[in-house]
């Protein structure tokens, strides 16, 4: 398997679906509302430094991982 497919399937104790995976172009929006529904505290103690939101050059180096010099995996959680 290359890096960039990687991705890991786990059952949750109450039956639900949690996968982990490296993070894609194609979930800039996910990326981008997942930052706005957090606090400014939430994030910066995620990032280390005060942080309302992503810049534009933070999104597209977080989309566009190498998995050599860099990877961002992200934790999907089935809804129902």
């Amino acid at each position: 398997m290359k890096p960039s497919e990687y991705r890991v399937t786990e059952i949750l104790r109450d039956g639900g679906r949690l996968e982990v995976r490296g993070l894609k172009p194609e979930d800039r929006d996910g990326l981008v509302a997942a930052a706005g529904r957090s606090s400014g505290e939430t994030l910066a103690l995620r990032f280390f430094s005060p942080k309302r939101g992503f810049t534009e050059k933070e999104i597209e180096y977080y989309t566009n991982v190498d998995f050599v010099s860099h990877v961002a995996l992200v934790a999907v959680v089935e809804q129902e």
